[in-house]
């Protein structure tokens, strides 16, 4: 590498380290930027390979002379085999040097862009955005379903953030007076926003909004793992997932349905292959008999055996059907169960460390379709 690349690559990593403390547009565009250098980089070795190819000799073919008057048969075979070995020594040593200036190609590049690879990990970070980079829509309340349907983060100045929504859940009272705090500005919003240089896009990961009138707190995105967990459960066990989410009534309903079911399949299991080792022992009985009374009566044992065993089948049969479908009927319920509305974004705070808002603040947890409160009270420090 030249004093000049050199001197280009530590600029491109003090303007990307001077960019980390810029907003997220321009830290995108010296992104870009960069990432073009390191294609500019990649052209230009790729060019200079192809000078350093068509350089080398290219092995030029000769003619043999044919078999001469005077030359034996195998006199002439040797000189050709001889040219023919010679020719192939010429061409395997083009395809060497060849290859071997075409191997350098990965390691000069490397040599060249690793300043630039060091600039885009500088700026491969999160940005801390507050509520003066947004604009907070909470749109139409629907009090059946106690919810906001689609709460939407709006960029106010960024020209490559998108916006994002989701539904936010909230008691009616809860939900007027937050209404009312975003109306009047006593919101903070706090967004982490990543960077990714390298797809050269930004996203909004992580949103946390205080609401300072009623000290409550809300957020984006709305617990991922909480509906997972919950199916996970109920498809280990009918009513585990409905317990975990707090729908204690169905949980109940579906975990004694569903071990009613279970036990039943294990019984009409069991009897079926009773009446199937029965059925068996029967056949070979009726093989081994030797007179005709033994005939008729083992086949009459037989053929009520084969009934019964084909009735004890249907009802397993049934048995596992309505395990099967309470299992179901448990997966569908807890499918429709809504995410929880609380975020694992820390709490934003002041300068001074203090939390924005009261003292006091209660933290709330969101349970299915069903909201609970549990009011955990703590000095913030």
């Amino acid at each position: 590498m030249s004093k000049r690349q050199q001197l280009e690559v530590e600029r491109q990593k003090l303007e990307a380290e001077q960019a980390a403390s810029l907003t997220v547009d321009r830290a995108l565009a010296k992104a870009r930027q960069i990432k073009g250098a390191i294609y500019d980089a990649s052209r230009t070795v790729r060019k200079e390979i192809e000078i350093q190819v068509e350089a080398v000799p290219v092995p030029q073919s000769f003619r043999v002379e044919s078999k001469g008057e005077f030359e034996k048969r195998s006199q002439y075979q040797a000189r050709l085999q001889a040219a023919k070995e010679l020719r192939r020594q010429r061409e395997k040593q083009h395809r060497d040097e060849v290859n071997s200036i075409q191997e350098t190609f990965a390691p000069e590049v490397e040599i060249r862009t690793r300043g630039y690879r060091q600039a885009l990990d500088t700026l491969n970070r999160d940005f801390e955005l507050n509520e003066s980079e947004f604009d907070l829509q909470l749109g139409s309340y629907d009090p059946e379903e106690e919810m906001f349907a689609q709460v939407k983060l709006v960029p106010k100045r960024s020209e490559t953030l998108n916006e994002i929504s989701w539904p936010l859940l909230v008691k009616p009272g809860k939900a007027r007076k937050l209404k009312t705090a975003v109306e009047n500005k006593a919101v903070k919003i706090q967004a982490s926003v990543h960077l990714d240089p390298y797809q050269e896009k930004v996203e909004i990961k992580n949103v946390l909004i205080e609401d300072l009138m009623q000290a409550e707190r809300f957020g984006y995105p709305t617990n991922p793992g909480f509906r997972r967990s919950v199916l996970l459960r109920s498809a280990a066990f009918p009513g585990m997932g409905q317990r975990y989410a707090k729908k204690y009534s169905q949980s109940r309903m579906f975990f004694w349905t569903a071990l009613t079911a279970v036990a039943v399949t294990f019984s009409r299991y069991g009897k079926l292959v009773k009446a199937s080792n029965l059925y068996q022992d029967l056949a070979v009985d009726y093989q081994s008999a030797i007179t005709e009374t033994e005939f008729q009566q083992i086949n009459a044992r037989l053929n009520l055996t084969k009934e019964r065993w084909g009735i004890k089948r249907r009802q397993y049969y049934l048995a596992l059907a309505a395990t099967g479908s309470i299992w179901s009927l448990n997966m569908i319920s807890t499918a429709r169960t809504k995410p929880q509305s609380t975020t694992k974004f820390s709490s934003s705070r002041s300068q001074g460390g203090r939390l924005w808002g009261p003292v006091f603040l209660s933290c709330l947890k969101f349970s299915g379709s069903n909201f609970s409160a549990h009011f955990r009270w703590y000095r913030c420090r």
